[in-house]
This record gives structure tokens, sequence and C-alpha cells, in this order.
């Protein structure tokens, strides 16, 4: 979502205090309310205007979405990673949280309705121009008609957004269910299966509460993994606030690796990195480890989300000197936050490389274009031998919307040669 994007970006040019939390820079701010005042001009304008509604329900309806969109981002992403500490109850976050997301879909809806209305008017015009005949407007089509029709119109995008947004907030707040996978590296006859736990992206924060990665690590100890892999994303909120959310995570019976997202570091890296080391959960930053199982050896090597920018000359550097030395019969496995490294991890030799951050759109209709943004949105991708999985994440980011994209705890069964 892009007014997230840019407010991470104004977040991220304030530094941490002393405590690990951010300052709050006038940036931060004016964004929200930049935003704020364009949204409410434009709904004042689609939903509003020449609809035949009272002047203090005109009113009502721009304040109660320009609250809905402004509050939350302020309250959540500014405010909590403030130098000030500033934390509400759990239950301020759900509703505000919750009425983003129904702006949000407002905004979607009305979006649609206008790009559909202007090739329908774009349409209609051509063809009344080349019309031998004119017509005239149709008899009915009076002003009393007209401020009906709109009204009704506005009524039904208020309503339908409710609707979306229920179902929205609903699959983003069932817990995500397993899902297993199936790749084979093998090329002999004789193979051995390795069970491999993928998370990514589940973004355990205030509003999700202090049972859900309870769950998920019950869930992921039924299954019964042969190893753990997490690439990035695991909390959302400051370490002083969120940390009790992954407690959960000491219960896992398979070992674990973790790699650092991008939004450990825009929280607090360095307070984060204390919270896993706390909960004994080994972070590859720059660093590989070697496994063996079933006798067989993984090297796991991993790097902290570096972004895009400048380091993207630097990776694949970097992803080749995690190979030096390392056996040619070792099943070699990447763990990186974000997926587009993927060509650069195949060039230097990794079999499978695991990835997040993408979410795949989150929710519809974002999804539709992530391949606008990514070329690896989500599942398989194949460069030579080298295979990249996109998780689509277990959680959310921001509002709690993932209407019609799925969630999942990804079980891969990895057949590959004994020898």
């Amino acid at each position: 979502m892009v007014p997230y994007k840019i407010l991470y970006m104004l977040n991220m040019m304030h530094p941490p205090t002393t405590d690990g939390r951010h300052q709050i820079g006038a940036a931060q701010i004016m964004f929200p309310l930049l935003f704020v005042t364009i949204f409410s001009t434009y709904i004042a304008l689609r939903l509003v205007y020449k609809t035949g509604f009272a002047r203090k329900t005109k009113i009502g309806i721009i304040a109660f979405l320009a609250f809905s969109i402004f509050t939350f981002p302020v309250i959540y992403w500014t405010l909590m990673r403030s130098g000030a500490g500033i934390i509400f109850p759990r239950f301020v976050y759900i509703i505000t949280a919750f009425l983003l997301a129904y702006a949000v879909y407002v905004f979607f809806i009305v979006l649609f309705h206008d790009i559909f209305y202007f090739y329908y008017a774009l349409i209609k015009f051509v063809i009344v121009r080349f019309r031998k005949t004119k017509k005239n407007a149709p008899a009915y089509r009076t002003e009393k008609y007209i401020l009906a029709r709109n009204k009704l119109r506005s009524l039904i995008i208020l309503s339908l957004a409710f609707v979306l947004t229920v179902i929205g907030i609903i699959q983003a707040l069932v817990q995500p269910p397993l899902k297993t996978r199936e790749i084979s590296f093998a090329k002999t006859g004789d193979t051995e299966i390795i069970k491999i736990v993928h998370l990514s992206d589940i973004h355990a924060n205030i509003i999700l509460g202090d049972s859900w990665v309870e769950k998920i690590v019950k869930k992921v100890n039924e299954a019964g993994p042969d190893i753990v892999l997490i690439t990035g994303d695991l909390a959302d909120g400051p370490p002083v606030e969120s940390a009790r959310y992954i407690q959960p995570l000491k219960n896992l019976k398979a070992p674990v690796y973790f790699v650092v997202g991008n939004h450990e570091i825009l929280w607090d890296k360095k307070g984060w990195l204390q919270e896993f080391e706390k909960l004994g959960i080994p972070v590859l930053n720059g660093t590989r480890a070697v496994k063996e199982i079933k006798g067989k050896k993984l090297l796991i090597a991993g790097l902290e989300d570096h972004g895009g920018g400048p380091w993207k000359f630097i990776l694949p550097e970097a992803f080749n000197k995690l190979l030096e030395n390392a056996p040619d019969n070792d099943f070699k496995i990447l763990m990186y936050h974000r997926p587009e490294i993927f060509p650069d991890a195949a060039k230097a030799g990794y079999n499978l490389v695991l990835a997040g951050h993408t979410h795949n759109g989150q929710t519809f209709p974002i999804n539709v274009f992530a391949e606008l943004v990514t070329p690896y949105p989500v599942g398989f991708y194949y460069i030579d031998d080298s295979v990249l999985f996109t998780s689509p994440g277990a959680g959310f980011v921001g509002p709690p919307l993932r209407l019609f994209v799925p969630k999942e705890i990804t079980i891969l069964d990895v057949k590959i040669d004994k020898r």
C-alpha cells in the first residue's frame, strides 16, 4: 500500500532514541494530514456532491472517512514509534484499524466506479459524435432524478464497501492454514524428503493479540517438520510492546533459523535482535549454518533485508561470499526477505531460495496488480536448477484485510538425492 511505503520512508528519516523508539518528525504528521485532505476531497466530490443528502449528512460522511483513514496511521505507525512511546489500549487499535479497512474499500470502489464511468462516457461520446441524428436527453432526467440517482449510488458504494470490509477482516483474522507443497531436486531414484516449514510475514501485533503466534506454533509442531525457516517480518511493533506476542516461538520443537525483514528494521532492529537472542532463535545475517538432516547436509545462508537502491549492486557479491568453500554435495538454501534477488541467488548456485514480503498483494484488488511490483509475487519460480518460493505470508500489515488472498503456513516437502 503506497501510503504506508511513503510513511515508512518518512519514519526512517528519524533515528531511534536510546530506548529503541523513533522520534516524531514534522513530515510524519504532515503526510497523513495531506493524504487525508486529498482523500476527503475526492470522496466529497464523488460521494456527497449533488446527491441530495442533507448538509449535516455530507459533513458527517466526509468527517467519518477522514477520521477512518487518518487515525490508525498516526496512533500506530507514528505515536507508537515515537520517543514518548504513546501506546493506547488494544481496543483502540482494533477499532481504528477496522475503520481504516472500511475507508480503503470505499476508496477502491469509488475509484473503480470512476474508471468504469470514464470509459463508459468516452464510448458514449464517440457514438453520439458520429451519430447522424442527435437525440435529446430523456425527459425523466430532471435534477430531482439525478440527485436521487447519485444518492442511491453513494449508498450502494458505502454498503458494498462495508460488506467487502467485513469479509476481508474475517479472512485476515482467521488463522493461516497449513499448506503442503512439493518440490523435487532429485536426479536419481535414491531420494529423501526433507520437510521444511517456511514462515514469513506473520506480523504479530497488538491487533492479533497474544494467542496468534501460539496457535501457529501448535500447528507447526503438529506438522512435525525437520526444520523451520522464517524469512522476516515476524512482528509488527516496538519490542517493548510486541515482544510478548512472539514468546511462543521458544516452544517450536524443530530447529529454527530467521532472517531480518524490513519491519524489524522499521521498528527497532537492535531491540528485536535482542529478543530473538533471548528466545534462542539463530539470526542469519551474512552468515550460514550447516544442518544435517536425514543424512543430508543442508547449507542454510541468510541476509537481512536491504530494500532496493544501491544495495542491489552489492548483494550478488554477498550471496557468492556465503557459498565460499561450501561442499558441492550440500543442498544450498538462501533465506532473504524479498524475492527480487532470485536471479542473483540462482547465478550464485543456491538450490532453494525462500522469500516473502509481497503478501501476494494482501487483499483484492491490490493482488491483481502484484506482478507490477515484483515478478515473483507468490509461489514457485525457476531459473535453471534453482527454485524460488515466495510465501503469501501468514499475517497482514496495515489494515486487517486479506480479501480473496489466502494466508498460509507453508510445508515444503523437498525431495533430494541421498548422495
